[in-house]
């Protein structure tokens, strides 16, 4: 097939996921003044990524096991969460993301946007 052939494919979006922002100033963020602070914590990234994609494959009624490429965008990781291999981290969301291509893309506030690009791209390439 010719590249711009395979390029042409009609790649769908049939859902997604997204998990509500609990940061500074949300009144459910436990912070030092917060009267739940040292009983509670917040959620860890790792559950974010967990909740989220979980989520993405619950409202697309897709297994897991089709997903067959992995990529999340994000923003600064290694400011804000100490971490920056955030693509491996993603097969963690999901016992059968295990040996499955994953990466993380970074392109500051559109970030999001850049991680369903770089998808599309390799839907509609054939990889």
């Amino acid at each position: 097939m010719q590249r711009s052939a395979m390029l042409s494919q009609r790649v769908f979006v049939v859902g997604g996921g997204i998990t509500p922002f609990i940061g500074k100033g949300n009144p459910a963020f436990i912070h030092e003044k917060h009267p739940d602070f040292g009983k509670k914590q917040n959620p860890t990234l790792e559950e974010y990524i967990t909740d989220a994609t979980q989520l993405a494959l619950k409202n697309t009624g897709v297994s897991a096991t089709a997903v067959e490429t992995l990529c999340l965008g994000n923003f600064v990781g290694e400011l804000f969460c100490k971490q920056g291999h955030l693509g491996a981290a993603l097969v963690g969301a999901d016992p059968a993301f295990k040996h499955k291509p994953s990466l993380r893309v970074e392109g500051a506030c559109a970030s999001g946007a850049l991680a369903f690009k770089t998808v599309l791209d390799q839907l509609r390439s054939g990889d």
